[in-house]
């Protein structure tokens, strides 16, 4: 029925091991990403037209119809604003239900800023509704793809610079040209009369090397170029210029400011004093004029935001079109002074259930089901988002009841793996806001933030102290490999963080640059596919217990006790009230 409404001729995508929902969005998202890239562009398109006057290089619209354009375009632009945020919202539906084993790449999330929009590469990436035995790795690595970006902008280099060659080439020869031709006009003895003006006609010319000296033609080219001028018009002439000139140059007489009749039909002999003069003046101010011009106009597209016609789409101050993606530099080194918890899973006793274990528990917003309870007791079973989150969330529960815990757990802000996911997709002000703001992250000293990657169906962990910019990054496989893109998002995350507190009248004196990231372990400990998210649970407590990091007692065998213990923990809530 979806692709009958969808006047799709393609059969449904065959998928395996994904639901129908993952399905269903994966087609709505490729279909609605065409439609998105053709308004884009017909936007660009009209944005192309407005701008054609910038610097020079085309005639300005008119007023009407300048007005006419700026209209269409405000007409259109909210369309396409809704349904960016639309495509936005079906990849982040598309991450949560990622199943790696239908091998298909995630699409990518687009920009609400029509200018970043305009620049971003994914734009013309259609969204893959077909599995491949092995996707491209351009499609996979990060690095791949900015490899293939700086060959074509080698590549584009290579050929500006050829062009640039053959202008600059071009120029030359037309100099040599012009100068050959006023040094034989000097040496004729008929061209007398105008020799000021010819002599004058050169000295601009030479003047012109200064300004076109440049890497490829050097100041020295231009000397050599005049030197055989002069040297190739002696020897067609057999001398040097006309003595009766020379001599009328001497003795100072004035001479006729008409043309010669003879020369009327040389555009280079045929030029008098006053007409090389105005025409010198009149370039020279048209050079100015557009240099004027070129400082004061401003691009249509940066205007567009500020009119009042555009109160529909996104406001300037919506934090969802921040690009600050390198507020926090990696730097791979192990810190110095991270304090090891000395917590021993061995001597904990296990609380007893409060029920059934098919019975679902809750606590405050964390809802376990009798299948996630299932998942998290299963030895061999990787955590998903409800365990991981819901442990995380527990246990700062009774870490802050906890009178000896107490004080260092409540200067930690918990934040959820999907807060990440929020961010990276473009979020609304008023949505982030709404989710992050009871955690209250202003006034907390430690920022904790799980990290899931689809992709490589791993957990990591990102622990940030914003008073001293400082990040310590976890991972259980210590790969350096796929963290650059993490903290590109997690840079942007933090940005609007502490612009959002800013605005709503909390106060937060954070620089959102130089900060600095550091892998707290440099072995993995890990060896197996599923104990990631285990770990992480681990440090996340050991954070919330005032510490940095577990102590060396803590093994890959510890982690089958510390499973017991969660599952126990969490069989001892409440249980669910029947609704």
């Amino acid at each position: 029925g979806l692709y009958v409404a969808l006047n799709s001729r393609d059969s449904p995508p065959k998928l395996k091991g994904v639901s129908p929902e993952f399905s269903k969005t994966l087609r709505l998202a490729h279909d609605l990403k065409i439609s998105i890239r053709r308004r884009a562009i017909g936007s660009f398109f009209e944005w192309d037209r407005l701008d054609q006057a910038v610097g020079g290089r085309n005639l300005a619209l008119g007023t009407k119809l300048h007005q006419q354009t700026r209209r269409s375009i405000a007409r259109r632009q909210p369309a396409l604003m809704s349904a960016i945020r639309k495509y936005n919202a079906h990849c982040t539906t598309l991450e949560r239900l990622y199943n790696p084993a239908c091998k298909v790449p995630l699409p990518q999330p687009l920009p609400t800023k029509l200018s970043e929009l305009r620049d971003n590469s994914t734009l013309m990436e259609d969204v893959w509704t077909m599995a491949s035995d092995k996707a491209p790795l351009w499609l996979e690595d990060a690095d791949i793809r900015s490899g293939i970006h700086h060959m074509l902008r080698k590549e584009r280099a290579v050929e500006e610079r050829q062009r640039l060659r053959r202008e600059a080439e071009n120029l030359s020869r037309w100099l040599a040209r012009e100068l050959l031709a006023v040094e034989l006009a000097l040496r004729q003895p008929s061209n007398a009369p105008i020799n000021v003006h010819l002599t004058r006609h050169r000295d601009r010319l030479l003047q012109l090397t200064s300004r076109w000296v440049n890497p490829i033609m050097s100041a020295s080219s231009y000397e050599s170029l005049a030197n055989g001028a002069q040297k190739l018009a002696s020897e067609l002439t057999g001398g040097s210029a006309s003595f009766e000139a020379r001599r009328q140059c001497a003795n100072g007489e004035e001479f006729d400011q008409e043309l010669c009749p003879e020369a009327q039909g040389e555009s280079l002999l045929c030029t008098n004093e006053n007409l090389l003069k105005d025409t010198w003046l009149l370039k020279d101010n048209t050079d100015e004029q557009n240099d004027e011009c070129t400082e004061s106009l401003l691009l249509v597209s940066e205007l567009l935001a500020t009119e009042d016609d555009y109160m529909s789409v996104s406001l300037p101050d919506d934090t969802s079109t921040v690009q600050n993606t390198k507020m926090i530099t990696l730097i791979w080194e192990k810190p110095e002074g991270v304090l090891a918890d000395n917590f021993e899973i061995n001597s904990q006793s296990l609380p007893p259930p409060s029920g059934p274990l098919t019975k679902s528990r809750a606590l405050g917003r964390c809802l376990f089901l009798p299948q996630d309870i299932c998942r998290l007791s299963q030895v061999g079973s990787m955590l998903d988002d409800v365990c991981l989150n819901g442990c995380a969330e527990v246990l700062k529960y009774y870490s802050d009841k906890d009178p000896n815990l107490a004080t260092g757990s409540r200067r930690c802000a918990l934040f959820t793996s999907h807060d990440l996911v929020r961010a990276r997709y473009k979020a609304r002000d008023e949505e982030l806001w709404r989710i992050m703001s009871p955690s209250q992250y202003w006034s907390k000293d430690v920022w904790i933030l799980p990290i899931h990657r689809p992709r490589q169906l791993h957990w990591v962990l990102c622990v940030a102290y914003p008073k001293y910019g400082t990040v310590l990054l976890y991972d259980s496989l210590v790969g350096r490999q796929f963290w650059s893109n993490d903290l590109k998002d997690v840079s942007n995350l933090f940005t609007r963080l502490v612009e959002l507190a800013n605005r709503f009248g909390h106060s937060m004196d954070l620089p959102t640059s130089g900060w600095v990231a550091q892998p707290v372990t440099m072995t993995p400990s890990q060896t197996n596919g599923y104990d990631c998210g285990l770990w992480v649970v681990a440090w996340i407590f050991a954070t919330l217990r005032g510490c940095g990091n577990c102590n060396e007692r803590w093994t890959e065998e510890t982690m089958i006790q510390w499973r017991r213990f969660l599952t126990a923990l969490i069989a001892g809530l409440p249980l669910r009230a029947a609704s």
